[in-house]
């Protein structure tokens, strides 16, 4: 779950921070005030300087001037100052998660914040602390993607429902839905972890809740981002209960997204929209209208492909070949089995040219072992040896990543799958 490095919030609250500095200093000589005053203009233009870099996403020279500011301003004469350049320090590690020591540069950004929200309380600063508290909740959700997920994302949603104190729609309506947008993503990824029907749930009522503000004539590509993560939060959902009524939904909401997601003016996003598309055809297939909805799945996967070549976005690329893979699986067991078979053990194939072993291994595994089952199934219908061969291989490659140590219950799944093999080869 990647957040947007472009969050409005994401910015120096600056100017009326330096005029509370400045009104503040008291001054006894005039010789001090000049003193004072030539000190003040160098460190407001020096700060003033690296937002100008922060702005212009020039993250590592910003973040030297402000360290190096950082050690000529006083914590206790200057806390607004300190506070804020603390909070801008937070904000360039985050950014430089994004090229490289993503953990090292989180937990850098995350203690900058935390630092500056020991001077920027709710009671002193309150529009500071609520910017504060937003990055820190974003830094905690992207580091819940690579160590102790359920604690981060905790610590996440505290930090989200604490900017919830300060603003509401009337005050404040864009941070408002993008506090809520930010809950309703933490909500979801907290989901595959603990309690999962709730965590939707809240999921669900917070996405909702920022379509408040984010309409399509105001604000369309918050609206697309936001009506496509509630489509997932409704499919998600559906794995739980209601399928079908859930699955509805996210149809809906995926649609709703496509209004402005259209493949001419943001062809990434409808790729992604289309892709999620055909995972809700698959899901809605087992339910009603099997192959209609598995056609329609298929239908989605290819636009999405239209979008996603191997070239410019291989991790894409190899997801939804893997995708279209399973739903020919699908297709072949009411019609044209062979053929479908044919086609699946292609889309698997094209996968693993780009999930290795060595650079993807849980999604080369998880692959290999989706070939070998349609293997299995192919030689049913023909080349019985061959196939069946075929099939053992893939699944022993499989076999290698998901450990009895690692993943049991994968582990377990797969060995079957083997034995079946065995079975049919005697």
């Amino acid at each position: 779950m990647k957040f947007s490095r472009n969050n409005p919030w994401i910015v120096a609250m600056f100017g009326g921070v330096i005029s509370a500095v400045i009104a503040g200093v008291i001054l006894f000589f005039l010789f001090e005030y000049r003193e004072k005053e030539r000190f003040e203009s160098m460190v407001i233009t020096s700060v003033h300087n690296a937002d100008e870099l922060i702005a212009k996403n020039m993250n590592e020279d910003g973040l030297a001037i402000y360290e190096d500011i950082l050690k000529k301003v006083s914590e206790k004469k200057e806390p607004a100052l300190h506070s804020h350049i603390k909070h801008m320090i937070g904000t360039c590690y985050y950014r430089l998660s994004f090229l490289r020591n993503e953990e090292k540069n989180l937990t850098k950004a995350i203690l900058s914040f935390e630092e500056a929200l020991k001077i920027r309380t709710i009671e002193r600063y309150p529009f500071g602390y609520a910017a504060t508290k937003n990055n820190l909740g974003i830094a905690y959700c992207e580091l819940s993607d690579i160590r102790d997920k359920e604690k981060n994302l905790a610590r996440a949603i505290l930090a989200f429902e604490e900017i919830l104190k300060i603003i509401n729609i009337t005050v404040d309506p864009v941070s408002y839905a993008l506090t809520h947008s930010n809950l309703g993503a933490a909500y979801t990824s907290l989901s595959s972890v603990r309690e999962r029907d709730a965590n939707l749930i809240n999921a669900i009522k917070a996405y909702t809740e920022a379509l408040r503000v984010q309409t399509i004539e105001k604000y369309p590509l918050e609206y697309a981002t936001t009506q496509n993560n509630l489509g997932t939060a409704y499919l998600s959902l559906s794995e739980v209960r209601d399928g079908e009524e859930n699955l509805t939904r996210a149809i809906k909401a995926y649609r709703n997204s496509l209004k402005i997601r259209t493949v001419e003016n943001y062809p990434i996003d409808y790729a992604t929209t289309q892709n999620n598309f055909g995972v809700v055809y698959i899901q809605l297939s087992a339910i009603q209208d099997k192959e209609k909805n598995l056609t329609r799945a298929i239908l989605a996967f290819e636009e999405a492909l239209k979008i996603r070549n191997i070239k410019k976005y291989p991790n894409s690329y190899a997801t939804t070949q893997n995708n279209l893979g399973n739903v020919y699986r699908r297709l072949s067991e009411v019609r044209d089995g062979e053929e479908n078979l044919t086609r699946a053990i292609k889309a698997y194939r094209n996968s693993l040219k780009i999930r290795t072993v060595e650079n993807y291994p849980i999604d080369y595994a998880t692959t290999k072992n989706n070939l070998g089952e349609t293997y299995y199934q192919l030689a049913e219908v023909k080349d019985s040896e061959s196939n069946l061969k075929k099939a053992n291989r893939a699944l022993k490659e499989a076999l290698k990543i998901y450990t009895i140590e690692k993943y049991p219950i994968k582990h377990k799944e797969i060995l079957v799958n083997i034995q079946n093999v065995k079975r049919k080869t005697r």
